[in-house]
């Protein structure tokens, strides 16, 4: 009976260590998908935000940089187009930055593809493309 109630005794010690050893390593998961997802969250809110600008252009505005965009994307009635800046831009701080109408038309607009050129999107909503050096998986620092 003594070697019995012994048995039950070291069964009950692993069970309760492999319990434990399971719960902290949920609480470890939990806790660090939700620092994944926050760092994401911030990072969204933080990043560039298009609106119409006065002209018909688009106006960038951000909190918090840098960025350097790279392309407009326009969303319009015949589907998303695309079109490479002549030459990218980047800002540090935060604040608002405009590419008026007339340099939009002046872009070599291609279908989503890439490849297919198409007429300038009349009626587009916009939106652009752009790198975070902060969260760039190669970046270089001067020492």
């Amino acid at each position: 009976m003594e070697e019995e109630l012994q048995r039950l005794r070291k069964q009950v010690a692993t069970l309760s260590l492999a319990m434990s050893v399971l719960g902290c390593l949920l609480f470890v998961g939990a806790a660090w998908s939700g620092l994944l997802w926050m760092r994401a969250s911030v990072r969204e809110s933080f990043s560039p935000k298009c609106s119409p600008a006065e002209d018909g252009g688009v106006r960038l505005s951000a909190m918090d940089g840098p960025f350097v965009v790279t392309h407009v994307v326009a969303q319009g009635p015949r589907g998303r187009n695309i079109a490479a800046l002549p030459e990218p831009f980047g800002w540090i701080e935060s604040g608002s930055y405009e590419i008026p109408l007339t340099q939009l038309k002046k872009l070599h607009w291609y279908g989503a593809d890439g490849k297919v050129p198409v007429e300038f999107p009349e009626g587009s909503t916009w939106r652009v493309l752009y790198l975070c050096p902060e969260y760039s998986p190669q970046k270089q620092t001067t020492p």
